[in-house]
């Protein structure tokens, strides 16, 4: 699914060619020969994501079709979009998948059946619980020595008892937890950034590269170096 937020561009689907322009959305079929490309001079800003399983063609039209968002939930489908997003920032556990693929299959209809998501009221994100609350505290901060104390002051809680109801609501510690945020941000900077092992070491408060390899190998089973050899493009 492309999603075409500013500017415009060309999606060939099997030799036919579709222009998309600011508030359509496409979706590809499974399994077509497709190219995509931005317009050279009104570069296009998207939204993308890529889908399957068992009820994807319920979605996903078997030709080529542009739908045009002219609703008044667009902030609100992508406020969604966002919140997808974040939650697979905050880790790949079976809630935060499972989740995910809930609010994706929300987001699919509010495109199929626009009429009826735009009588959905707003979610209010200010009564956050004390879980994700923490974790995204924990995910702004990879780059920062933050303490359990730390952490816990900033949702309201005593060490003890917000380390209690993090182990239980979890099953990590939240210091578990946050080691495993800064792995998966470790991963993405080894696949996708330039820096060396020792900066990202040093850029997620790795007091040393040392330190860094054996909690990367701990949690990968193999090493950031042979990480990085293995899913660099």
């Amino acid at each position: 699914m492309i999603y075409c937020e500013k500017g415009k561009g060309t999606i060939t689907l099997e030799n036919e060619k579709f222009n998309l322009t600011e508030n359509q959305i496409f979706i590809i079929p499974a399994n077509k020969t497709h190219s995509y490309e931005s317009d050279p001079l009104k570069p296009w800003s998207i939204y993308w994501i890529h889908f399957k399983g068992t009820k994807a063609l319920y979605y996903a039209p078997n030709k080529g079709k542009i739908i045009t968002l002219n609703d008044s939930g667009i902030s609100n489908r992508f406020e969604l979009f966002e919140e997808i997003y974040q939650n697979l920032e905050m880790g790949f556990y079976a809630d935060n998948l499972e989740y995910s693929s809930i609010c994706l299959k929300h987001f699919l209809s509010s495109i199929k059946y626009i009429d009826q998501f735009n009588r959905i009221k707003s979610l209010n994100t200010s009564d956050l619980d004390t879980i994700p609350k923490s974790i995204i505290f924990m995910r702004d901060n990879l780059t920062n020595k933050i303490s359990l104390s730390q952490i816990a002051q900033y949702v309201g809680y005593s060490d003890s008892y917000f380390r209690s109801l993090f182990l239980e609501k979890t099953s990590f510690t939240p210091i578990e937890y946050l080691n495993k945020l800064k792995i998966q941000k470790s991963c993405s900077l080894l696949q996708f950034s330039t820096m060396k092992i020792n900066e990202i070491a040093y850029h997620l408060g790795y007091f040393d590269p040392f330190h860094f390899s054996k909690s990367f190998k701990k949690e990968m089973e193999i090493s950031p170096r042979e990480y990085r050899k293995k899913h660099k493009n």
